[in-house]
């Protein structure tokens, strides 16, 4: 087309047509090898890169998901270009993905120190400790709660329930006090944790949640397993947290276990290597003039042992129970009852809610007005 514009057009400078007409060709042919020397210098540069690096190679398909978006649609663009154009192309995209990913490693690697590791450290808790300093970090943890306490319970009316109680420290086992203690009996799906947390809303309780947690979906009916379920709450309503360990070291792996104590667990987040430890969790919950509890795996009749203990005086048991059907409706939808009989068979619910009710009022005879 140029040349047909040079021949069509008057003869520059009063050359003849066929004078012009030579020196246009001689201009194109110039630009031309121009533009040869200017190729050929850009395909040296792209041949430079290693022989086992070719575009052919890097133009699979499999590579196109490990570039960010925008590269591997320059890859399939480029797949019709020119040899060197393509594998100036390919270079490109694989020197700018190795920048993006050296960044994108050294910035994870600033940050990981940064990222809060709560439940792990719990659950990672090691004997391998300071007690001397784990002895201030309690002392400090406790004095701190016990200031918490005395700011919750100010105005509080003390001595109204006819009891001989006028201050807190009446309440207080620290202090030779004796708590109100409160034991919620009844079975899976009965609406145990809502009751539960409403008597958990007191600033001033500690709750302790499921203690028979550890002895997965059974209900205790008797031995072999009752002088056990019985040694545990006994032990935690009187705030003694020794041989308890099978209980423990289920907590550190279902942390849920001490979750719902909310007072607990905030200084279990705030004294990760203290959480787990019997002598910090029995100091603690000394500080409390409430203590609550939701049990669902023991049976009425087996609560009479709590109620004969003389160290646990003013306990005093709910019975909690829900119309069976929507039990057994609540509990199909839970992964861990079906297949369990204790949980997923109806007949042992009625039975068990049956002998509940004689044994509750054959018990409220016995302990009127606990």
């Amino acid at each position: 087309m140029v040349l047909t514009r040079v021949r069509d057009r008057a003869a520059p400078g009063g050359l003849g047509r066929d004078e012009a007409g030579r020196q246009a060709c001689a201009t194109a042919n110039g630009n031309a090898a121009v533009r040869d020397v200017r190729a050929a210098a850009r395909q040296r540069q792209c041949t430079a890169m290693p022989s086992n690096l070719h575009p052919q190679h890097l133009n699979n398909p499999a590579l196109a998901p490990l570039l960010p978006g925008g590269l591997s649609r320059g890859l399939a663009k480029g797949a019709g270009l020119p040899r060197r154009y393509s594998a100036c192309l390919v270079l490109m995209a694989v020197s700018v993905t190795i920048f993006l990913l050296h960044t994108v490693l050294l910035s994870d690697a600033r940050n990981f120190g940064q990222v809060p590791l709560l439940g792990r450290t719990i659950q990672s808790w090691s004997e391998d400790v300071d007690e001397e300093a784990l002895s201030a970090e309690q002392a400090e943890s406790l004095a701190n709660q016990r200031r918490l306490l005395a700011d919750e319970m100010l105005g509080y009316a003390y001595g109204r329930h006819g009891d001989n109680v006028s201050s807190l420290a009446d309440l207080v086992p620290e202090q030779g006090g004796t708590p109100r203690r409160s034991v919620v009996l009844t079975t899976w799906r009965s609406g145990s944790t809502f009751v539960g947390d409403v008597l958990n809303s007191h600033p001033a309780s500690w709750y302790h949640y499921e203690p028979l947690l550890d002895l997965d979906i059974v209900q205790v009916r008797g031995p072999p397993l009752a002088d056990r379920a019985q040694f545990t709450l006994k032990q935690l309503l009187n705030c003694n947290y020794t041989g308890l360990d099978h209980y423990l070291e289920y907590g550190k792996k279902h942390v849920f276990l001490f979750t719902h104590n909310r007072r607990l667990w905030l200084q279990c987040e705030a004294h990760p290597n203290l959480c787990w430890r019997p002598e910090f969790l029995s100091a603690m919950c000394k500080l409390f003039p409430v203590q609550n509890m939701k049990v669902v795996r023991l049976r009425v009749s087996l609560a009479e042992k709590l109620l004969k203990d003389k160290s646990l005086p003013n306990v005093r048991i709910l019975l909690l129970v829900r119309d069976p059907r929507g039990t057994m409706q609540s509990r199909r939808h839970r992964d861990w009852c079906p297949g369990n009989p204790d949980c997923d068979d109806p007949a042992l619910l009625c039975a068990d809610l049956a002998n509940d009710y004689y044994a509750a009022v054959k018990l409220s005879r016995k302990y009127p007005d606990r």
